[in-house]
C-alpha cells in the first residue's frame, strides 16, 4: 500500500498528507512493503547553511526525483513549503548551486540568463528595481511592491500568527484562520 513518508521524523502518514504533524517536513510518497532506506542514510542531516530557492513547484512529488538526483551526485538539497504555502520550493546552498544547476539543466533550464535578466531590472542608482522582474511593468523609485502583477519587492510580506499564511497587510482577521492580524 501507498503511504507517505517524514525522511526528517520516520513517520508514516495516510497516502492524502502532504506535511509532517511533527516538524512540518514534507512528506514523500512509498511503498510501505518496501524496505525503508539505511538507517546511517536517513539520519545524516543536510549539512548546515543557507538553503536558496533554486526551482518551484505546485506539486512536491515532482520535486523527490529531482532532490535524489542531486544525492546521487552528492549535492545536499532539500523540499520546503512556500513562504505563501501555495507550493514548494527546491532549495540547495550557494557552494553547490552552480553544480545543482549543471546536473538540473534539463528541469531549471538556463538560469545564468534569468539572473541576468533580473540584474538588468536593477538599477543600483535608484537602489531598487527599474522594471518588475515578473512582469516588466515600469517601478516608481522606492516602490516596495509592483502595482501590475503585486510582486512583493523589498521585505517579506507579513504572515498571520496563527497559520503562516500571507495576509493583507490591512485586514484585521486573516482570511485563512480567521486569527486577528496585529496593526503596526
Amino acid at each position: 500500500m501507498l503511504v507517505k513518508h517524514c525522511p526528517e521524523c520516520r513517520e508514516d502518514y495516510m497516502p492524502h498528507i502532504e506535511l509532517c504533524a511533527d516538524c512540518g517536513g514534507v512528506l514523500v510518497a512509498r511503498d510501505d512493503e518496501a524496505p525503508l532506506e539505511s538507517e546511517a542514510a536517513a539520519e545524516s542531516p543536510l549539512p548546515a547553511g543557507d538553503y536558496r530557492l533554486l526551482l518551484a513547484s505546485d506539486h512536491a512529488a515532482g520535486l523527490d526525483p529531482l532532490v535524489a538526483r542531486l544525492a546521487r551526485a552528492g549535492v545536499p538539497a532539500k523540499v520546503t513549503v512556500s513562504r505563501r504555502g501555495t507550493g514548494f520550493e527546491l532549495r540547495v546552498r550557494d557552494e553547490e548551486r552552480a553544480r545543482a544547476v549543471e546536473l538540473l539543466h534539463d528541469v531549471v533550464g538556463d538560469t545564468a540568463a534569468a539572473e541576468a535578466a533580473l540584474e538588468r531590472h536593477f538599477d543600483a542608482e535608484r537602489g531598487g528595481y527599474a522594471l518588475c522582474p515578473a512582469c516588466e511593468s515600469s517601478l516608481p523609485a522606492g516602490a516596495k511592491e509592483c502595482a501590475e502583477c503585486g510582486l512583493l519587492l523589498a521585505g517579506e510580506a507579513p504572515s498571520c500568527e496563527g497559520c503562516g499564511v500571507e495576509v493583507d497587510p490591512t485586514a484585521a482577521r486573516c482570511g485563512t484562520c480567521g486569527h486577528g492580524i496585529a496593526q503596526e
